[in-house]
């Protein structure tokens, strides 16, 4: 929880963009970093790491701009 401001959250934006850019920022000095292939990588290890019902329910979830992000089990 080192850095977490729960005045700040939950984040009003839930846009893919805003997603995408929150994360972004954090990997600006990462040249290697593609935003959208990255996160995509991150959700295909979590199906491979966490049950299918748990992914799914994860998913649906998310807005679904955001859940175009996370490739199907």
């Amino acid at each position: 929880y080192e850095g977490w401001r729960p005045a700040t959250t939950p984040d009003a934006d839930r846009s893919k963009e805003g997603f995408v850019d929150r994360i972004e920022k954090h990997f600006t000095m990462d040249l290697n970093f593609n935003a959208e292939d990255d996160i995509a990588c991150v959700f295909r290890f979590l199906n491979g790491k966490v049950s299918p019902g748990e992914v799914s329910d994860v998913r649906n979830a998310l807005p679904p701009k955001i859940r175009d992000l996370w490739p199907n089990l």
